[in-house]
């Protein structure tokens, strides 16, 4: 994700058609996520509740994007959208980091 999201930030302007060599990477880390947090909802319910799990994934899950649409939208507008990718790349990065130490 993280090289993704830079990557695009790195992208010359009138030289979009680069973005088509990340986009493959979108494909793999939405695989990834999608399925990480399936297995992670399945082994945290109790047996007999995973589908319940799974809907409360899907509910914050809508939840997220919609807050998410809003608060980038107002990002952009306030910050550059290059800016905005980067901090956001780096949020990811550390908190993938302090994960990966816990």
């Amino acid at each position: 994700y993280v090289v993704r999201v830079v990557g695009y930030t790195l992208v010359p302007k009138g030289r979009m058609v680069f973005v088509f060599l990340l986009e493959p990477m979108h494909g793999v880390t939405y695989a990834c996520a999608k399925t990480s947090s399936v297995e992670f909802i399945s082994i945290l319910m109790p047996t007999g509740h995973e589908a319940s799990g799974q809907a409360l994934l899907g509910l914050f899950g809508g939840l997220g994007s919609v807050t998410g649409l809003v608060l980038g939208g107002w990002m952009e507008e306030q910050f550059d959208a290059r800016i905005m990718y980067r901090v956001l790349a780096f949020i990811v990065l550390l908190g993938m980091s302090i994960f990966s130490m816990a």
